[in-house]
């Protein structure tokens, strides 16, 4: 427990040694002393408990008076991964869990969030159809549509499973319409028109609980239990292409610029 915590306050020395490094601080340490800093999390992200327990037990105000700094932390809920981002680059936002993808294409703007810790690894994005689907393997997805959050680390996982089984990540060649969600809630069930989900835990395991959608893959190569191909039938099986392209999704904890 102690080396927990010694870890913990570790990586936080290290989240505010990077963001004294920031403009804001280097023109006005007088500022620094008396900072009001905002922490926007997800709730559907798997690093969520990372930050209810830093607003819990106040482990930011901790590690900044450490530093000899007052910290007044507010923690912001942000359902919508895009809204983040949008708060990190207008400056209303300090600090936001994002994932890997996002991070790297915005490190392309003019003023781009900055990652200054590794928030958590292994976050479980599952390939989902609906039950009774005709989809019981990733060569039944040619010629239908998947819906998952563009631009995001789920879709690159999508083009990760495609790459390892076809060794062709190009949606269009392998005839796949690849959707954009417009709100959060759209994950947890398959709409007209959709024919499969590229979804992220805990809504991918709520929506498998209420019946509503069935895991056919897992990012990790693990089948689901609508999962019937060449491996076997139902969960637990390894996709053999994947052995040696493992998938895994990262969270990143990023400061404004």
């Amino acid at each position: 427990m102690n080396d927990t915590r010694s870890t913990r306050r570790a990586v936080l020395r290290a989240g505010f040694a990077s963001l004294l490094a920031l403009p804001l601080f280097r023109a006005s340490p007088a500022l620094a002393q008396a900072l009001k800093m905002t922490m926007g999390v997800g709730l559907t992200n798997d690093g969520a408990p990372l930050v209810f327990a830093m607003q819990k037990d106040k482990l930011l105000d901790q590690a900044a008076t450490e530093l000899g700094l007052r910290l007044d932390a507010e923690y912001l809920n942000f359902p919508a991964l895009l809204r983040m981002l949008q708060g990190l680059a207008a400056g209303q936002l300090d600090i936001g869990m994002l994932g890997s993808t996002p991070t790297i294409r915005n490190l392309s703007q003019p003023n781009p969030a900055i990652p200054i810790a590794i928030a958590g690894g292994g976050i479980k994005f599952p390939l989902q159809v609906p039950p009774g689907s005709p989809i019981k393997n990733l060569d039944g997805l040619r010629g239908k549509t998947v819906l998952t959050i563009a631009a995001s680390d789920l879709q690159l996982t999508l083009a990760h499973m495609l790459k390892a089984h076809f060794g062709n990540d190009d949606f269009r060649a392998l005839g796949i319409t690849v959707r954009n969600i417009n709100a959060l809630t759209e994950l947890g069930r398959a709409q007209p028109g959709i024919d499969a989900v590229v979804s992220l835990n805990p809504l991918a395991a709520a929506a498998e609980t209420a019946g509503d959608l069935v895991t056919l893959l897992n990012n990790n190569g693990t089948t689901g239990a609508a999962y019937d191909g060449p491996e076997g039938r139902g969960a637990g099986h390894t996709i053999a292409s994947f052995r040696n392209a493992r998938i895994e999704g990262r969270g990143l904890i990023a400061a404004a610029g």
